[in-house]
This record gives C-alpha cells, structure tokens and sequence, in this order.
C-alpha cells in the first residue's frame, strides 16, 4: 500500500480534474489502443517509457519481456499496478483515468520520493 512521505513537501502543488462516466460494456476507458505508461521523477534516473496495449475490455497488456500489471477499475476510473523498474525494483503506482483530456494520471513511491505516472497516446 502506498504511504503519504511524512516530511512532506516543499513544493507548490496543483490539481486538475474532470467528471468520470462508466464506459458501455465493451467500450475503452480511453480512446488508444497502443499507449504508453511512463514513469519519470521519483528517483529515477531518467524517464522509463513501457509500450501498452488497452483492450476494448480495459485490459491492459505489454510485451512478455516488460514485467508490468495495471488493473483499471471502470466503475470509478481509477487505476494501479506495479512494474519493475530497469533498476530491477518493483514500482506500485496508482493513479486516475481524465477522459476529457483522453489520459491517465497517477504516481509511485521510490525511496522516500514520489514520481510521476503518465498513461496515455506514445
């Protein structure tokens, strides 16, 4: 489970948001079929892209050789998961689908820093 970092944060922040609808049966949470989930900050080196693919059933897949889960809850939007990170450490994200801007957004814990998730169009 993901923990708040009790220091705290000495950055301004900001949030952004849209109104969630529960797709029809059979229907994307996002219109991509072929995506990107990216991860960046959080005391990563550099950005980590990973090549997805989202179902019309809003399942998530990537190649065999990208050891990555993401679960999409349709009823609220939201999402998580975990990857392994080319550091070779395991990365549970989460994070919240904006339809109106067609991505997802969320963010990960890594050694007391937290970084940001994108899922959305390469």
């Amino acid at each position: 489970m993901l923990k708040y970092y009790p220091g705290g944060s000495a950055y301004e922040n900001w949030g952004d948001g849209s109104l969630y609808t529960r797709p029809a049966s059979g229907t994307s949470v996002l219109s991509l079929s072929n995506g990107s989930l990216i991860f960046s900050g959080g005391g990563l080196t550099h950005p980590w892209t990973n090549a997805i693919t989202l179902g019309s059933n809003n399942k998530v897949t990537a190649p065999s050789q990208i050891k990555l889960s993401l679960n999409i809850n349709t009823s609220s939007g939201l999402f998580k998961g975990q990857a392994l990170s080319e550091m070779g450490r395991v990365l549970s994200f989460q994070g919240v689908v904006l339809e109106k801007a067609n991505i997802g957004v969320g963010y990960f814990l890594n050694n007391g820093e937290c970084g940001q998730v994108y899922l959305g169009a390469p």
